[in-house]
């Protein structure tokens, strides 16, 4: 009986491990941009071209590679994001975590 019951639990525990182990997997960290990171784009379809073939998920992580004080990050909302205008999302936010690359 008591081989039974450490059966149960081995198999129990092979099942929850299982379970969760997509979820552990599932993350992404993407370059964005590429090799090149985040520049100006050479050409109109650079970043069309650059995400092609690619999934990404929620849970995924996003670097972005930038020349030294060339560029700034600000996290805004869609309204602010469609008008190329952070002024229009009062709780725009400046993002400070970043490593750059000189």
């Amino acid at each position: 009986m008591t081989s039974l019951k450490l059966n149960l639990v081995v198999v129990t525990t092979i099942v929850v491990a299982y379970l969760h182990f997509p979820t552990t997997m599932d993350r992404n960290n993407w370059i964005v941009g590429g090799a090149r990171g985040w520049i100006v784009p050479p050409n109109p379809n650079y970043s069309e071209s650059w995400k092609k073939g690619k999934e990404f998920f929620t849970s995924d992580v996003y670097w972005f590679v930038i020349k030294n004080k060339s560029h700034n990050i600000i996290a805004v909302n869609k309204e602010a994001f469609d008008a190329c205008d952070p002024n229009k999302d009062a709780n725009a936010t400046l993002v400070t975590k970043t490593r750059t690359r000189s």
